[in-house]
């Protein structure tokens, strides 16, 4: 911690925070890294969230450090592959709530949510408590009344938040909490619309319409309500008992609001925003070998964020502004030295909305996917632990085992080499295009997608062994010429100790899919897999499981979490222009995902 703490003071000393280039110093390896490191994760670049200055100046930085380096660009002649992506949406003025004589427009007591679907609904009122259905904890705010066609009233968060003997789970909110997956539930039950309203135990305010999200239609018209909103439009209705008869009983306590008709009327107008890869290129040979690591983040708390609710910066200097200085620096050192074979090193966008940038790299790569030989990604390489680094997709090809261990014995690191080449990261949108991946991951922690993730815990000295070993990777794979043959594979994505999803089907997803497409289409399926044995096939799209519509991947990944391996469901599926069912039985899930099935 000294050692750190006395190259920080260095680097505070660097007018980093507006220079884009980086300085020409005789720095050590470490100080290098930690530059980097010092650029990205620093409050002004915004937590490097879509849409964010922040996130445009760090790409300048990448650029510049690669260009700085004498490497070449990637994209003909340019160092940018640009594109764009859904991102935010702006209230319209058609957005109103009507109740009696009275009506509200946008304020701060009325405002549609971002994922909320641009319809009118004119029906009766049904308070639905949390809404909340929850089989494994045997609670169900819709099981005692009908909400079919209906618009429903719910509170925000779960009974007896933040009490650890509550009967979810207490401290810490799952995901039945999240107000997505209320308005999913409401869907499912036949709801033609959500009021949510803050429980009695919040702050009587609701949020702005935060312009720096991935909104997808949900479905149904959803809008935020306060209390004091609430209680002057519909008198019937006593939130303050309501509340604590459900608390105290951890029982809900769902009620019809009357037969008169309200009017509950969003209006949307969804944005795109401008992103960009980041790609350079040391030429060699025929074969060709990319490093990649993706340089977005979770802006002010962006979805994704383990802290909702929040507007504080996400710096992310872990999660990955350490991976994208790995890049950078074994993109120097490459190309001082290059080893024979053609190298390429891209900084993706968008990965933690959905591994989009690297999706659209593989869609209109600047150079012959079937000439690159092996992909290796850097994701989360900060935070080494008793120097152990963790290799995974050593199965994804027979001979990268065998490459990575020859690597290995040029370190002094203890590696725990493991798994196939699906993943929730960058590695999988080349796995799928039958490309040979790794993953380089030091160690998962309590600051993951949390403000937290700060450069002061950066674990230097170990991100020096890191780059040794991704230096040595390359020179080994060009020198020994071990012979990497591609391997599907059958287990699925990599094992994720946070993941709550008990079941899977073994389908990828398409992470290209526009806004537009109604259902969740399949980039492919995993052999041997559930999907695959029920027939379905890549560019499928799972229109409903069972009685679940399925509209788009939050609706799936909703619906994925009603089941327990080894139950038996229909699936309902488009293919062109045709409709087909077929039966499918549930494994057990095995896997972190982004969104994949």
């Amino acid at each position: 911690m000294t050692r750190i703490c006395l190259l920080l003071a260095l680097l505070l000393l660097l007018p980093l925070s507006g220079q884009s280039t980086p300085p020409d110093l005789p720095w050590n390896q470490e100080a290098r890294l930690l530059m980097h490191i010092a650029y990205l994760a620093v409050d002004d670049r915004d937590g490097r969230g879509i849409g964010t200055d922040g996130l445009e100046t760090s790409a300048d930085y990448i650029e510049n450090c690669f260009q700085h380096n004498g490497l070449k660009p990637l994209f003909d002649g340019s160092y940018s592959q640009p594109f764009t992506i859904g991102w935010g949406a702006e209230i319209l003025p058609g957005t109103h709530l009507i109740v009696g004589e009275d009506t509200l427009y946008t304020s701060d007591q009325f405002r549609p949510l971002g994922f909320s679907s641009s319809n009118v609904a004119v029906k009766p009122v049904v308070f639905a408590g949390y809404g909340i259905t929850a089989d494994e904890y045997e609670y169900d705010d819709y099981a005692e009344v009908e909400v079919e066609g209906k618009i429903v009233i719910v509170f925000t968060g779960e009974p007896r938040r933040d009490d650890p003997d509550a009967l979810l789970a207490g401290e810490y909110d799952t995901d039945h909490a999240s107000l997505r997956t209320k308005a999913i539930n409401a869907k499912l039950h036949g709801a033609a619309g959500m009021l949510i309203v803050p429980a009695p135990c919040e702050p009587d305010t609701i949020p702005a319409l935060r312009t720096q999200e991935p909104y997808r239609d949900a479905g149904i018209p959803a809008a935020y309500l306060t209390r004091e909103a609430a209680a002057n439009l519909f008198k019937r209705l006593d939130l303050e008992k309501l509340f604590r008869s459900i608390d105290l009983n951890q029982h809900p306590r769902s009620l019809g609001v009357g037969d008169d008709a309200i009017t509950l009327a969003v209006e949307l107008e969804r944005n795109e925003v401008p992103v960009r890869n980041i790609g350079a290129i040391v030429p060699g040979d025929e074969r060709i070998i990319v490093f990649g690591a993706h340089y977005d983040h979770l802006g002010y708390g962006q979805e994704g964020t383990r802290v909702p609710g929040i507007h504080e910066v996400h710096n992310g200097a872990d999660d990955n502004a350490s991976g994208i200085s790995l890049l950078l620096e074994l993109a120097r050192l490459v190309a001082e030295d290059p080893p024979g074979p053609t190298v390429a090193f891209v900084a993706f966008t968008g990965e933690e909305v959905g591994l989009v940038g690297s999706s659209y790299f593989v869609a209109n790569s600047p150079v012959s996917l079937e000439n690159v030989e092996l992909m290796v990604n850097f994701d989360m390489v900060g935070r080494m632990q008793n120097n152990q680094l963790t290799v995974y997709g050593v199965e994804s090809a027979s001979g990268l085992r065998e490459l990575a261990t020859a690597a290995g014995e040029k370190s002094t690191l203890e590696l725990a080499l493991t798994g196939g080449g699906y993943g929730a990261s960058d590695q999988t949108s080349f796995y799928v295009k039958g490309i040979p991946v790794l993953h380089f991951l030091t160690a998962l922690h309590g600051d993951y997608h949390r403000p937290e993730d700060d450069i002061a815990i950066i674990n230097g000295a170990g991100m020096v062994k890191t780059l040794e070993l991704a230096r040595a990777l390359t020179y080994t794979f060009a020198e020994d010429k071990i012979e990497l043959v591609y391997k599907e594979s059958s287990s699925g994505h990599q094992k994720d100790p946070k993941s709550s999803r008990r079941v899977s089907m073994g389908t990828i997803p398409d992470f290209s899919q526009p806004d537009s497409l109604s259902g969740f289409r399949l980039q492919g399926v995993t052999p041997e897999a559930p999907a695959e044995r029920a027939g379905l096939q890549a560019m499928d799209i799972i229109i409903a499981i069972d009685d679940i519509l399925i509209d788009n991947i939050y609706d799936l990944t909703y619906a994925l979490g009603k089941y327990e391996p080894g139950d038996e469901v229909t699936i309902h599926y488009r293919r062109g222009d045709e409709e087909f069912s077929t039966l499918l039985t549930f494994a057990e899930a095995s896997g972190r995902r982004h969104g994949g099935g």
